[in-house]
């Protein structure tokens, strides 16, 4: 079936608009979630550690927030304040769990109304949230459509190439 150039060139700006926004929100969410480890240092330094933990471990070695996070939520749960909720929405947004950041996170600003950095911590999660949850429903049709564009653009040079011996041969 032979489609009209039009059509041809509407289906791939579709394919490579979906591709690029995909990709853009999936950067956008790995973005935030390596900024959210960065400030999880000071925030933790604002809190005592522990008993029987001395003090906060380097949170760039591995698995170390994915040990803290629940140690973290264990806090919130015993001594709930500002500090600790925002410390422990901080360690799940790092480890991508955006609904339990977002519940700190609220938790956090809800103790701390006043506190306009808290608020506005609150309201970066919330929204990191939201394009975690579009990315994880956009990235399967990013990919579809970055195949689809490859095997277009491979099956183009293809028939280019074809064109181009029978040419030569004629």
């Amino acid at each position: 079936m032979n489609r009209s150039r039009p059509a041809r060139r509407a289906v791939t700006t579709v394919l490579v608009l979906v591709t690029i926004a995909g990709l853009g929100l999936s950067v956008v969410h790995r973005r935030g979630t390596a900024h959210a480890t960065r400030e999880l240092g000071p925030a933790l330094r604002r809190l005592e550690a522990p008993e029987g933990l001395g003090a906060w471990p380097d949170l760039f070695r591995p698995g170390t927030v994915s040990a803290l996070a629940p140690r973290l939520d264990a806090m919130a749960t015993d001594a709930p304040s500002p500090e600790v909720h925002t410390a422990a929405s901080l360690a799940w947004q790092a480890l991508g769990d955006d609904a339990s950041a977002v519940r700190h996170a609220e938790l956090a600003a809800r103790l701390a109304p006043d506190d306009a950095s808290i608020q506005a911590r609150r309201d970066r999660i919330v929204d990191l949230a939201l394009v975690g949850r579009v990315q994880r429903r956009v990235k399967p049709f990013a990919w579809f459509s970055g195949l689809a564009l490859v095997f277009f653009a491979l099956r183009g040079l293809v028939r280019r190439l074809r064109d181009g011996a029978r040419r030569r041969t004629t």
